[in-house]
C-alpha cells in the first residue's frame, strides 16, 4: 500500500498483529512511481472526496487497473467496466468487491487494460491535450476576425 496518513501507524499494529508483514508493505509516500507500477495489480483509489487524480491518468497510461469509489472527477475519466471498476461513495464492501472481480475476471481485466490505455492516449496524453488546445485557440481567433 502506497501513501501515507493518520492511519499509518494503526495499519502497521494491525498487519504486525495479523502476522502479514510478508504479504503486506506500507512503504509510504512515493515520489517516483515507476519502480512500483511494475509491482502493483491494481490501483485502489480509496478517497471519500477527490478531484482529477493524476494517479489515476498515471495508473491508465501504465496499463494498472485501476478500482475506484465514485467520487468527484473519476467517473468523468472511468466508465464501470469499460476501463475502470467503479464503487459507490463510502461503501467500503462495495470496493472491496470490485476488487474481488478484477481479481476473479482476468479477461475483463485484460481489457479493462486495454481500454484505459486508450482513453488516457485519446483524452488525456499531453500531445492530445496540446493538439486540441491549439485548435480551440485557432477557432476562437478566426471567430474574432470575422
Amino acid at each position: 500500500m502506497l501513501g501515507d496518513g493518520p492511519e499509518r501507524e494503526e495499519l502497521l499494529a494491525r498487519i504486525d498483529a495479523a502476522g502479514l508483514q510478508e504479504r503486506i508493505r506500507l512503504p509510504g509516500y512515493q515520489t517516483d512511481m515507476g519502480q512500483w507500477w511494475r509491482q502493483l495489480d491494481a490501483l485502489v483509489i480509496s478517497s471519500r472526496t477527490e478531484g482529477t487524480p493524476m494517479i489515476l491518468l498515471e495508473a491508465m497510461q501504465a496499463g494498472v487497473p485501476v478500482v475506484a469509489f465514485a467520487v468527484g472527477g473519476i467517473p468523468d475519466v472511468l466508465q464501470d467496466r469499460h476501463n475502470g471498476l467503479l464503487a459507490t461513495p463510502a461503501d467500503s464492501s462495495a470496493l472491496a468487491r470490485q476488487i474481488g472481480t478484477l481479481l476473479a475476471e482476468p479477461a475483463l481485466t485484460g481489457e479493462l487494460i486495454d481500454n484505459a490505455r486508450r482513453t488516457q492516449q485519446d483524452r488525456y496524453d499531453l500531445k492530445a491535450l496540446a493538439e486540441r488546445w491549439s485548435q480551440l485557440y485557432i477557432r476562437t481567433a478566426r471567430e474574432a476576425r470575422a
